[in-house]
């Protein structure tokens, strides 16, 4: 919470706004803002809607709340049948999604289909046969820990209310 605003003031609802609009300007030029794995911007686990959020196929001792909320060490998600995943990751409020960190080992994924603002939950058909926003292939560079994140376009992930990322 920013600030708080008790009864039906218009104008006091917009000085608050304008305040709040300010000191979140002035956060991010004073470079409170910090990089990670190569892209400025902020961690997202903390806007997460976990009861929301699911993923299709994970391993019961390997969930996808380790590895991308918890962040815990050596974490891992793992498919409980084949090699296909399909995570879903619901947001709080909108967000910008400038990339995504993925680490692990050899047998991480070389290739990823990811959604956004999906309407309605995709299945693994839908997630093949689909059109994503986002193909992108995972080079070895980005699956070391220390590795750059996979850059996402800015103008494609800018308003995101969720995203769907597919391990084909």
């Amino acid at each position: 919470m920013v600030d708080s605003l008790t009864g039906a003031n218009k104008e006091e609802l917009k000085n608050k706004i304008e305040k709040a609009l300010e000191q979140g300007e002035n956060q991010t030029s004073s470079g409170n803002s910090k990089e990670l794995y190569g892209i400025k911007g902020q961690d997202l686990s903390g806007l997460i809607d976990k009861s929301k959020s699911e993923c299709l196929n994970e391993d019961d001792e390997h969930p996808w709340t380790n590895a991308v909320i918890d962040h815990q060490s050596f974490a891992e998600l793992k498919s409980d049948c084949d090699e296909q995943l399909l995570l879903t990751v619901e947001f709080q409020n909108p967000v910008k999604i400038y990339g995504i960190k993925i680490a692990g080992s050899p047998q991480c994924p070389n290739k990823l289909r990811i959604y956004s603002n999906q309407t309605m939950s995709l299945d693994f058909d839908k997630a093949e046969s689909g059109k994503p926003t986002y193909d992108c292939d995972v080079e070895k560079t980005h699956i070391t820990e220390d590795g750059p994140a996979i850059e996402l376009p800015k103008l494609k992930f800018a308003n995101v209310r969720n995203i769907t990322i597919f391990v084909p």
